[in-house]
């Protein structure tokens, strides 16, 4: 897990340089983004996003890495 937490934090790097903004306004942006998911007005999207993550919000790091456990489970 400790080198997947690593990868995310290259990711997060990576699209902050890409937009051309720092790695902790990158993640206040993931943050609200990932904030505004959790309260989808969808009743099956909450129940899906609090299966994912055990009914708490996650760090933007962990709901990478859990979005791409997803993906590459497909």
């Amino acid at each position: 897990l400790g080198d997947d937490m690593e990868t995310t934090k290259n990711i997060i790097r990576e699209i902050a340089a890409q937009e051309g903004i720092s790695e902790e306004e990158c993640r206040k942006e993931m943050e609200k983004v990932i904030f505004e998911a959790r309260n989808n007005p969808d009743p099956k999207a909450q129940k899906k996003f609090d299966e994912l993550f055990d009914g708490r919000l996650p760090t933007p790091e962990e709901f990478i890495l859990k979005v791409s456990q997803l993906i590459l489970e497909k």
